[in-house]
Formats: structure tokens, C-alpha cells, sequence
């Protein structure tokens, strides 16, 4: 199964996202990922529009019951990037099914 989670390069006060820390924590749960450059548009439920550089973190993992267990796992990250970096929301992709947290 494919997991796309896609983080701001920056939080929402313009400070730089360490993306070694983000890195550091996929790879204590998975042996390896990919990371690309994107670009995300969205608008909030105020009518906000962010349009912003984005890393997208790609993930394959099996798709079995320790595969989704792991998903369970990268979530966890997904949490802690909202909180550290003061996020309204993370978004990421399962298999082509978005979710927000």
C-alpha cells in the first residue's frame, strides 16, 4: 500500500520545518521512504487560502495486517508534526484515500 503524507516547508509563522527530525521519525518505524518537492493549495473553513512549498514523504509498505498497523504508527508522526509545528491540519493519503487529522 502507498502512504503520501505531504508537510508545509514552513509552519504558519514562517519559521523553516527540520525535516531531519521528520525524517529521523518515519525511519524508526519504516526502513526507508521517498521525499519530493510539491506544492499545496487548500482554504480553511474561515475561507483562508494557503498556497505554500510542501515536502510529500512516500511510504510503501505491504498490504497486510502489519501494514496497516504500521499506517497506525506513521500516524502517530503525522500528530506530533501538527502540535510541533502548530498545524490546523496534516493531510495524507492511504492507498489514494485522503485523510485529515
Amino acid at each position: 500500500m502507498m502512504v503520501r503524507f505531504y508537510f508545509p516547508k514552513q509552519d504558519n509563522d514562517g519559521h523553516l520545518v527540520d525535516m531531519d527530525k521528520v525524517k529521523a521519525r518515519f525511519l524508526d518505524i519504516v526502513g526507508g521512504l521517498t521525499l519530493y518537492d510539491g506544492r499545496g493549495v487548500w482554504k480553511n473553513a474561515e475561507g483562508k487560502v494557503y498556497d505554500e512549498p510542501v515536502t510529500i514523504v512516500e511510504i510503501l509498505l505491504p498490504s497486510t495486517d502489519a501494514g496497516f498497523a504500521t499506517v497506525h504508527e506513521l500516524t502517530d508522526v503525522a500528530e506530533w508534526f501538527k502540535t510541533e509545528y502548530k498545524q490546523e491540519s496534516v493531510y495524507y493519503t492511504v492507498d489514494g484515500e485522503a485523510v485529515f487529522i
